[in-house]
Formats: structure tokens, sequence, C-alpha cells
């Protein structure tokens, strides 16, 4: 046989190789497959198909990194291939690796411009790394190229939602779920953009069409549960309820997210379970042993509840407080005591109410706090230095340190160890509180009553506010004036409110409430009584020994306990709790009925 024959035969039998493991292949035969390719890459007779294929074989059998070596080597043989890119784009997404995802996509579609599969996937990339905007305009030009390419209309329609585009946000889910009915993560979303939209009944379809394919779906479970109970529909809340029960968790996470679900629907001690539950499944897991540790806050059990709240520390935040590390131990005095600020400020204030007993332990403290309490603490605790977030404490300053969180598991182990003597330890300005009081015009004979009405932050559970004009009902009469203590922009709320019930709601423009939390402390001095959702001002209110009237959802924060009056953390605040979740009639006509009795006897 002459040497071009024998050369034809060597390709003929290469060529059948290949079609033989690319038929394995395609059978999800992958070993087979995976032998050939292997063998016919031994014999030096690599080619783009046999790398790609079997990079392919080892990103589906989790080689992730054996699969991107691969394309990058047939990268390096065959450069002019989009097919090769885009391949090691998907493998880079597999491995979370977005930028580099970006870039081999980029070079995909810069070879290839009419590559819908490619611009789709760097769409991906792009959402994965968080650029929303560069990931609606790669799904824009898949669409350009496939307009009926489901999975970029759906991705489309996600980032959109994700961007608060609503409107187009539903265009494009509706359009790709009439492609692909049977796609929950779309359904899930179109929910949520109907949601956004204030649709309540076509965004509880979308959800219960989700449910219907993935039943196992808790976020859908949990935003039913949210619109039912907007609509006051009792049957549905109790059926919905019902579904998350008949749920299976497997994961240690899976029992983390129903036993959150379940504490927010009332269910303490079936969230309990759970988490311990996910705790035994996985001991180091952190959101579950947290969420315990809060279960047992809320339930009072002070000593197990703040020494599992330390794992609070090991959840990854961008704080803008200095990372404290070591932890002092109260009771071993010390010269100096670094506090790092965390959390929120109404946590400061809270945890600074135990500075006093702090003080009796150490020499000179330093405490880290948002800079609007700054000029407040001074003057209420002037023994301790108090520094913001920006500041840098040399480590040569300080003897030790705590996390101001962690204040509690030495200090507040038992209700004993809450002293009600020593709960008022911050002072207003007098000086600016007598200006303000001359300013705010409310007659000398009024109760004067401070009212704020909601949380402001995205990021927490918004059924903590209160309806402003449910909140102004309840309080109006002779004798009464009503004055702003909410933060935020509030002006056409109020005055829509003020326009609806002819009563009138004084705000003083000289302080920002949001900002001068100075100003708003020396505002509430002025006050007879606060009356307050559960926000800042309650902690700023209780904090000055004001008269404070607190309104609370069924299940509140740990902080204030499920049933009690009178909050441990702040003896002059006194909690009117719902009766049922969503539902503020009880509560409102508590304190409707209780200001009577405010009114007339000499509380002031």
């Amino acid at each position: 046989m002459n040497r071009d024959a024998e050369q034809g035969a060597s390709m003929d039998a290469r060529h059948a190789l290949l079609a033989q493991a690319g038929q394995h292949l395609r059978n999800g035969q992958l070993k087979k497959a995976e032998s050939l390719y292997r063998q016919i890459i031994e014999e030096g007779h690599t080619t783009s198909s046999a790398l790609s294929n079997l990079a392919i074989i080892c990103k589906r059998t989790k080689r992730i990194d054996e699969a991107i070596s691969l394309l990058t080597q047939a990268i390096g043989d065959y450069p002019e291939l989009p097919e090769l890119r885009y391949n090691l784009g998907n493998s880079l997404l597999a491995k979370e690796e977005w930028a580099a995802a970006i870039q081999a996509f980029t070079g995909a579609v810069k070879i290839r411009p009419d590559f819908p599969a490619a611009l789709y996937n760097l769409g991906n990339a792009y959402r994965k790394n968080g650029e929303l905007e560069a990931a609606i305009a790669c799904y824009n030009k898949a669409l350009c190229l496939d307009p009926d390419l489901p999975e970029a209309l759906l991705a489309l329609g996600i980032s959109l939602r994700e961007q608060n585009l609503m409107r187009a946000a539903i265009r494009a889910l509706e359009k790709g779920l009439r492609l692909t009915p049977k796609h929950p993560e779309g359904l899930y979303n179109l929910g949520m953009a109907y949601l956004a939209e204030g649709d309540l009944k076509l965004s509880a379809q979308a959800y219960t069409q989700c449910l219907q394919i993935l039943p196992s779906s808790l976020q859908a479970i949990y935003q039913l549960d949210k619109i039912y109970r907007q609509l006051d529909d009792r049957d549905a809340v109790v059926t919905n309820l019902g579904k998350a029960f008949l749920l299976e968790p497997q994961t240690a996470q899976e029992c983390c997210e129903l036993g959150i679900f379940l504490a927010e629907a009332g269910e303490i001690q079936r969230a309990r379970t759970l988490f311990e539950a996910a705790i035994a499944i996985n001991p180091e897991h952190v959101d579950a042993n947290l969420s315990h540790a809060m279960i047992m806050l809320l339930l009072e059990e002070f000593a197990d509840g703040w020494d599992h709240y330390d794992w609070r520390l090991q959840k990854k935040q961008s704080s803008p407080y200095y990372p404290c590390i070591s932890h002092w131990i109260a009771g071993n005095y010390i010269d100096s005591l670094f506090i790092a600020g965390e959390q929120g400020v109404g946590d400061q204030i809270m945890f600074c109410s135990m500075l006093r007993d702090v003080m009796k332990d150490t020499g000179e403290i330093t405490v880290q706090v948002d800079r609007r309490l700054i000029a407040l603490m001074k003057r209420s605790l002037p023994q301790a230095t108090f520094v913001d977030p920006s500041y840098t404490m040399p480590e040569d300053r300080y003897t030790a340190c705590i996390p101001m969180g962690s204040l509690g598991r030495h200090y507040r182990r038992s209700h004993s160890a809450f002293r009600r003597d020593e709960a008022y330890y911050l002072l207003a300005d007098k000086v600016k509180s007598l200006a303000l009081h001359t300013d705010l015009e409310t007659g000398t004979r009024n109760v004067v009553i401070g009212i704020s009405w909601a949380s402001r932050r995205k990021d927490v559970d918004l059924e903590k506010s209160v309806p402003l004009k449910e909140l102004v009902l309840s309080l109006a009469r002779p004798g009464v004036s009503l004055v702003s203590l909410q933060y935020g922009d509030t002006h056409r709320e109020i005055a829509r409110v003020e326009q609806e019930t002819g009563i009138k709601i004084n705000t003083v423009e000289s302080i920002n409430n949001f900002d001068d939390l100075d100003g708003l402390a020396a505002l509430i001095d002025c006050c007879d009584l606060i009356v307050s959702a559960s926000n800042v001002t309650v902690h700023l209110a209780g904090g000055l020994g004001k008269p404070t009237w607190m309104l609370l959802k069924k299940i509140p924060d740990w902080r204030w306990g499920l049933h009690r009056e009178r909050t441990l953390w702040y003896p002059s605040v006194k909690a009117f709790r719902q009766c049922h979740r969503g539902r503020w009639n009880e509560p409102l006509q508590g304190i409707k009925n209780s200001l009577d009795n405010f009114m007339y006897t000499d509380q002031r």
C-alpha cells in the first residue's frame, strides 16, 4: 500500500472513531465516548471536536478544571473556532468565574457576531457578575437574531425586573412563558413583577402556576402568603401554610429556609425544630445557628440565646465597622476596652444601654457607633469615647476588644439583669429642645404626640409599617397635636393624609429626621408621648425615657419578646401587639382607648 493510501486509511479510521465517539456521546454513554476521544488524542490525531467533546464530558462529570484545560488547549490550536470559546465560557460559568466567562463569550461573539447562544450566555455571565445593564443589552442582541429564543426572553424579563423596569419585564416574561409555559423561575419572577405593579390577583396566579410545576418552591409559598394576607383571605392563608407543612426538606439549607418562613408565619416551635434539624445535618450552617439563636432570644431564653448569637459574626457582610476578632470576657478588669460597632442605628442604641455595666469592669472604653449618634452619645455618656466607622483604632490603644452585639452575652443573661432603674441613659440637648418646643406652636395645653409609622429599610420585613391614615385617625381628638418623627421623604404622604382626614400633622423642617439624630432626640424630648412602629424612633425614645407606645407586628423582632407589654430594654416603652398577622385594627384600638386615660391623668 502506497503512502497516500495509508494516510487515507488512517483518516478513515480516525473519522470512524470520531463518529463512534460522537454517537456514544449523543446516547449518554460518556465513559465509552471518553475512552475513544482519549484514544484519538493519544494517537496524535488531536482535533478540535475531540478536545471540545472531551471537555464537554469532563464538564458533565464535574471535572470542570480539566474541561477548562482541554478547551484552553483547543483554542490555542484552533483560535478561529467560536464554538471552543463558547464551550469554555460555559465551563467557566459552571465554576462561577464570571469575569473569565465574560471574556470567553466575548471572544466567541467577536469571531461570530450572529451567535445567539453565545450572546445569551454572555448576558448570563454579565448578570451573575452584577452588570445588569450589560446583560440586558446581550439578551436584546440575542433576540434580534432569534426573536423566539425562550431562554433569552425569560432571562431578559428577570433582569428587567431586577432593574425595576416592571412593565417591560412583564412583556418579556409573558412572551417567554408562552413559548416555555412550564418554567418555574419565569413564573416566579412574573409574579414578582405583577406584585410590584400592584396586581395581586395576577401575581397570585403566577405563583400558583409556579407551585403546580415546582411544589417545593418555598419562595412562591412565601409570596402567596403575603398576598393572601393583604387580600385578607384567611382560608387561602391556611391552605397555603398547609403546603409549607407538607414540604420535606432534606438539606440544612432547605430546613433553614422553611424554618424562617414558618417563624414569620407564627409557627415558632415548628421553626425551632427545623433550625435544630438543620444544625444536626450541618453543625456549621451559619444561618441555621443564627436563626436558632434569635428564636431563643425571642422566647427570652437569654443565656443560650446570647451564646449562640455570636454566629452572626460568621456571616459575610460589607460592614463599615471595624472587624473585631478577639473577644473580651466580662468580669476580668482591664485598663482599656474597644467596643466595635455593628448592625443598625437602633441596635447600637439598644446595646449602648449596657455601657454603664461595662464601665464597672474597665478603665477606659472606646465605642464605635454610627456618626449620627456621636453627639448624642458623648453628651449622654461622657465617661466613654465615641468614634465613627471611619476611625481606625490603633491596636496599642486598647487591652481587649469586643463586638457590640456580644455585650448581651455578659450583661443580659437573665430577666433580672435588665436594670429598670438605669434604663434611661440618653440625654437630649435641652437648649435645642426648648427652641423646638417654641417653634412647634402646638398650643400650651395640648398633648403633643410624636408619631413614626414606617420602616424604610428595603432589606427587612416591611410588615412592621403602619398605615399613616389609620394611625392618625386613632390618635386625633381635641387637645392633641401630632408631630411627625418619621424619617425619609414623607411630604406627599403627609399631604395626602391631611387632605383625606382634615387632621394636621406638624413637621419640623429644621430637623432632618434621618441624618440629624441628635436633633430628632431633641424633638422627641419636646413630645409628651411617642407612638411609633418598631423602628429607630422607639430606641431613641426608650433611651430617653419618654413614654412610648410601640406598634408591633404579630411576630416581632427578637428583642421585643412574644407577649410582654412592657419591654425589657426600655421600661418606658409599652407594646401594642397585633392579634392577627397583617392587621392593625386591634393594636390601634388599644392605643385609642389608652389615649383617653393618658390625656386625663398627670402623665406628662
